[in-house]
């Protein structure tokens, strides 16, 4: 079992660092304007409650972790502390004060695109499993399920796609890692991403977490990962690519990533191509 010596190793906070080693994590991030028109409409903040909420059925045994910064407006971060308090399954990282050593300094974290923070535990040595998650969406049975069939295989990294839209090799907030089995391989990868200007230039705004994971992930990650598809096992099918292990419900928000306040991606009612259903069910029609 991988040990911590040292809080400077930890990568999120000292309340982090005293739960021990053996951590499983769900990283998310939280930034910019809470009064702005995007976290209006997708409610990021109310996320965090409702994903506590649902982590407390579905994964009962983990802990969330919030990567923010000092954009956050003082009565958002008030509100934010509350949560911690009143949920024992977060902890709160301020990318500007983590102990964490060399690997990253505060102002590259500073400048980095803001959803690349909730990739850090794959630097953390007392964290087990790593989730990365998107606070507009929130955990649900389906994917617990999935997570499982990933957990009690020999495979050390897990990718999930459960919608036509998700058309990319790894979707950021629907994958996963066993990191006490990949740890060397990140402190190899991080380097590499942090010299690359696109991942360190503050003023993009979109799609370097997805950029990054396309470069520097999925060259690797495509022969060692179990994926879930649903929609899209032909164009990136790899040697592990399967179906879902549970039929999708007809109810809303019935697809791993739904956006819980989007009409267009709360709820899929479309079948799924018959290639992508179990070997087993081929009556599976929605998979």
């Amino acid at each position: 079992m991988v040990t911590l010596d040292r809080l400077e190793e930890t990568t999120c906070s000292e309340d982090a660092f005293h739960r021990g080693p053996g951590q499983k994590v769900i990283g998310t991030c939280f930034y910019g304007d809470t009064e702005s028109e995007s976290h209006q409409t997708r409610l990021y903040f109310e996320g965090i409650s409702e994903n506590l909420e649902a982590m407390a059925e579905v994964y009962p045994d983990w802990t969330m972790r919030i990567y923010f910064n000092e954009s956050l407006s003082k009565l958002t971060l008030r509100d934010i502390c509350d949560l911690a308090c009143e949920h024992d399954n977060l902890d709160l990282c301020h990318v500007g004060k983590l102990p964490m050593g060399p690997e990253i300094d505060d102002v590259t974290l500073s400048n980095m695109f803001p959803m690349m923070w909730r990739f850090l535990p794959l630097l953390d040595p007392q964290v087990t499993i790593f989730l990365s998650r998107d606070l507009d969406s929130v955990v649900n049975r389906r994917e617990m399920a999935a997570v499982a069939e990933f957990i009690e295989s020999d495979h050390v990294l897990h990718i999930m796609r459960d919608h036509p839209k998700h058309e990319l090799p790894i979707m950021g907030g629907l994958w996963g890692c066993k990191v006490s089995s990949t740890l060397d391989k990140w402190k190899q990868i991080w380097p590499l991403m942090l010299q690359d200007e696109k991942v360190v230039d503050s003023t993009i705004h979109y799609g370097m977490d997805q950029y990054a994971l396309d470069k520097y992930v999925w060259p690797w990650a495509q022969e060692l990962a179990l994926v879930h598809d649903s929609f899209n096992c032909d164009k990136f099918r790899t040697p592990f690519t399967r179906a879902f292990p549970t039929q999708r419900l007809y109810e809303l928000n019935n697809f791993v990533g739904s956006i819980r306040y989007s009409p267009e991606y709360q709820t899929l009612w479309e079948t799924c191509p018959e290639n992508c259903r179990p070997k087993d069910h081929p009556d599976w029609e929605y998979c």
